[in-house]
């Protein structure tokens, strides 16, 4: 089981969205706790430890590592935003 965190600005992300929107991101982000690396799941290219998950029309960008388990949430925008 991975831990869980959020950078400052991947918070402020994730309360600026809409309250439908949360409870979708909530569910994928607790489905990493168990699986960090679930279907749909992408290394993003350039990254060593930097991946995303997609959840309807919203991404969250997070890295992970291994070795303490942890799973950190960078990032939580919607696709058109995400990458930029």
């Amino acid at each position: 089981m991975f831990n869980i965190e959020f950078v400052k600005s991947a918070g402020k992300e994730y309360l600026a969205l809409p309250k439908i929107v949360q409870s979708r991101i909530e569910k994928g982000i607790d489905a990493l706790r168990f699986d960090p690396h679930p279907v749909g799941s992408k290394k993003l290219q350039g990254h060593t430890h930097l991946f995303r998950v997609r959840v309807s029309d919203y991404r969250i960008v997070y890295s992970l590592d291994e070795t303490a388990q942890l799973v950190t949430v960078t990032r939580i925008r919607h696709r058109k935003d995400v990458y930029q």
